[in-house]
């Protein structure tokens, strides 16, 4: 590999694959510094039938979904050289304007309000989740500059969400049908 002396080498290494993208980790709109660890299952269930010869045959195959753990630290802002071109390839500023602290506050504001986020990581894009833990890692004798936590994601199906305006439109029809068949 040759060191790119312009962005035009670097365009062109990246299309050859000669330099690798860098990926970013990011949780709804917040970008993680470092991803120590991911646990992301895949589970399917099998359904059968039985027949009358005293077999069973695959009717069907349910995916069923799963937890997502994910294991990040939140830092200080990153003003090396190497976050510069990360910043520059990838397009994302936000490491160079968000304490440690405003990226946990960030997080914890996803968990007190339930939003639903989607979960970027280098294996796959998780669509429609909501943090339902947040276990922070902490050593009472260090002082990191830093927040270590592991993060809990379960899918939320949002087809299942019933609005204030459906509740009392199914009320109203209800009063005005009483005694109806």
């Amino acid at each position: 590999m040759t060191i790119p002396k312009n962005i035009v080498d670097v365009a062109s290494q990246i299309k050859s694959g000669t330099l690798g993208v860098i990926e970013l980790i990011k949780i709804g709109d917040l970008q993680v510094s470092a991803l120590t660890a991911l646990s992301a299952p895949r589970e399917k269930e099998v359904t059968r039938r039985r027949v009358q010869a005293g077999f069973s045959v695959i009717n069907g195959v349910i995916e069923l979904p799963t937890d997502i753990v994910l294991e990040i630290v939140l830092s200080d802002p990153d003003f090396s050289p190497e976050a510069g071109v990360t910043a520059a390839l990838t397009g994302s500023w936000a490491g160079f304007t968000e304490s440690w602290r405003d990226k946990r506050d960030t997080l914890l504001g996803y968990y007190n309000t339930n939003e639903v986020l989607s979960v970027v990581t280098h294996e796959n894009v998780y669509p429609t989740r909501v943090i339902s833990k947040i276990d922070p890692l902490f050593d009472a004798n260090e002082n990191w500059n830093c927040y270590i936590a592991s993060v809990t994601f379960t899918p939320f199906d949002n087809k299942q969400l019933t609005s204030a305006a459906d509740v009392n439109s199914a009320l109203t029809a209800s009063m005005i049908n009483v005694g109806g068949l």
